[in-house]
């Protein structure tokens, strides 16, 4: 489950360094945050302090709350990218 869990944002935020429509950067606000809770939850657990961090940085970044024409800048994608990375990296481990 954990590892799905980090799987699903982790195609969502490589996806989204490509120009895509409007709806797909509606999906990540709410996916991305939901699966980084879960996720801090489980490096909390494991004291995992630098996942548990990152994760925080995520869930406030990509929250639900701003509109979804903020994230569609040009510089958003490196935190998308730098952010898939780190999902990517908790599946390994």
């Amino acid at each position: 489950m954990q590892r799905l869990l980090a799987v699903i944002p982790t195609l969502f935020l490589f996806s989204s360094i490509f120009n895509l429509d409007i709806t797909h950067y509606e999906k990540m606000h709410y996916v991305v945050p939901a699966c980084a809770l879960y996720l801090m939850y489980d490096s909390f657990k494991k004291e995992q302090r630098v996942f548990y961090v990152a994760f925080f940085i995520s869930i406030v970044l990509f929250n639900p709350v701003f509109p979804a024409r903020w994230y569609m800048d040009g510089g958003w994608i490196i935190p998308e990218f730098f952010f898939s990375i780190v999902f990517m990296v908790k599946i390994l481990i």
